[in-house]
């Protein structure tokens, strides 16, 4: 039994907008990633509330998909996750992808960014798009 935890929260966003189980989602992509011992907080939330979390963490000043914020130790792999639904929507419309692969898109390329992952070359972002797919055909 993987001993995984994860929590979602939605912040000023009613969760039924998220057309997602996002708990079960993540718990499926951990198990077939064979992860264990790992922590996750997921905040959903509004671009109003990502702008200033991006200022914060990386002196940006505008929303993002997704901030990763890792609080790891060598045994556990603790974090927080924090997603714009709005981002989401306007990535989805973009790509022509639905509304939740997008948001299964961006969930796998958070938790691989905890595994170590980067995507600061076009060759290491194509390696990680490239297992983020993988994961997306893997886990339902």
């Amino acid at each position: 039994m993987k001993n995984n935890q994860i929590s979602v929260h939605y912040l000023n966003i009613p969760s039924k907008v998220v057309k997602l189980d996002v708990k079960k989602f993540m718990l499926n992509v951990s198990a077939e990633l064979n992860l264990d011992h790992l922590s996750l907080d997921i905040f959903i939330i509004k671009n109003k509330q990502m702008i200033p979390l991006n200022r914060k963490t990386f002196n940006h000043n505008y929303p993002t998909d997704i901030i990763t914020l890792n609080f790891s130790d060598n045994s556990v792999i603790e974090a927080q996750i924090y997603i714009s639904i709005q981002q989401i929507y306007k990535q989805a419309a973009k790509s022509k992808w639905s509304r939740q692969n997008e948001l299964k898109f961006v969930l796998v390329h958070g938790l691989l960014h905890l595994m170590g992952y980067v995507d600061d070359t076009e060759d290491n972002k194509k390696k990680m798009w490239a297992k983020q797919l993988e994961l997306m055909e893997k886990v339902p």
